[in-house]
């Protein structure tokens, strides 16, 4: 088994909420841990960063809460 990676500082998108100045611990392929406080131990810094897991889809066509792709959305 690999050691841990260990991000700290970034802000992490999770289950609806953006925790800021938070430490993401990966274990293989998956989250081990998310804590809202800064590692105290050696990590990568993300300071400044964002971290948004796999499963959220951040892709978006549009501008201003409009899905251009949406059928009804505005021909501007």
């Amino acid at each position: 088994m690999t050691d841990p990676i260990v991000f700290s500082g970034a802000t992490v998108v999770a289950d609806g909420r953006l925790v800021e100045g938070a430490t993401l611990v990966i274990e293989g392929q998956r989250i081990a841990s998310l804590e809202a406080r800064p590692s105290p131990a050696p990590a990568v810094d993300l300071s400044g960063h964002f971290v948004v897991p796999g499963f959220i889809d951040v892709h978006v066509h549009g501008v201003e809460r409009l899905d251009s792709l949406d059928a009804d959305a505005p021909i501007a």
